[in-house]
């Protein structure tokens, strides 16, 4: 999402809740399947490297895998299936289920400073007043502010 701005995404019935939190845990259910197959046919590849028995079209192959397990592992941690939080997050916090399916329930809120989303607890306790977002936009600042200058002294350099 390229949005600039805050977007909260709140289902006020609870049969859309449900069914939101039921898709959620289809896709999630999917994409870990997908990762478990994608993991088990490197180890294969990997097992005929270590044996020498790989070929050079095997080794193309185990590099596409491998691209394939990191666009999936990107595309699910820029979706709204889990927080950004991490292990700050406080739904997970709040809630005694593992941290694999705390936030499936949760409303989300997509966060336009650091471009990701996040769970509406998450939102409430870091974000929710303008000072707490004024501060974040000024770290943020800050640190691009940073950034140009050790590039600036860095090309300096060589």
């Amino acid at each position: 999402m390229r949005s600039e701005k805050w977007k909260v995404l709140v289902l006020k019935t609870s049969k859309l809740r449900r069914v939101r939190t039921s898709l959620k845990l289809v896709l999630r259910k999917a994409v870990h399947e997908e990762l478990k197959d994608l993991n088990h046919l490197r180890d294969l590849y990997r097992k005929k490297q270590l044996n020498g028995t790989n070929i050079p079209s095997q080794a193309k192959r185990e590099d596409s895998l491998i691209k394939e397990t990191n666009e999936l592992l990107q595309a699910l941690s820029c979706s709204t299936l889990k927080c950004h939080g991490g292990i700050t997050c406080k739904s997970i916090e709040m809630s005694k289920l593992s941290h694999d399916i705390a936030t499936l329930g949760e409303d989300m809120v997509w966060n336009p400073l650091l471009k990701e989303w996040i769970c509406i607890n998450c939102y409430n306790f870091y974000y929710k007043t303008d000072a707490q977002k004024q501060h974040l936009q000024d770290a943020i600042r800050k640190k691009k502010e940073d950034d140009k200058t050790f590039e600036k002294w860095l090309s300096s350099q060589l």
